[in-house]
């Protein structure tokens, strides 16, 4: 998903989660820990992100 991403964006940009609403987040690659945690959270809950 982040391959994705990055192929149409390269800084920030608005996630329109269902659960959320509107999130800014980032596509940079200093920032990928924080858009891969996010994400992993987004599609697979809570439950999956690392402690």
């Amino acid at each position: 998903m982040i391959a994705i991403i990055r192929e149409h964006v390269q800084e920030d940009f608005l996630w329109d989660s269902q659960r959320l609403g509107y999130r800014s987040l980032s596509a940079r690659p200093k920032d990928n820990k924080a858009l891969e945690n996010f994400l992993m959270g987004e599609f697979f809950g809570e439950a999956s992100l690392p402690r």
